[in-house]
């Protein structure tokens, strides 16, 4: 066996690259888990906001309900 090799002809520097790739593959799903669980998060909140065509919910109120509704009001 020469000097440098693992077993069966793989060597350092190729264990070494598909570490690399595991670290690499293994953030961006952690990125990708934590990216989506927070638009997840953000998403079910905006769901909460109740509107309507009439009474306190209705069109005159569009605007109050959130900021992303300022359109209601501004035009």
């Amino acid at each position: 066996m020469k000097k440098g090799h693992i077993l069966h002809g793989f060597t350092i520097a190729k264990a070494n690259r598909g570490l690399n790739f595991m670290y690499w593959f293994l953030g961006a799903f952690l990125t990708w888990v934590v990216a989506t669980g927070f638009s997840a998060e953000n998403s079910e909140k905006e769901h909460k906001i109740h509107w309507s065509y009439d009474g306190q919910s209705g069109p005159a109120h569009w605007a109050e309900l959130s900021s992303k509704f300022h359109l209601c009001r501004d035009g």
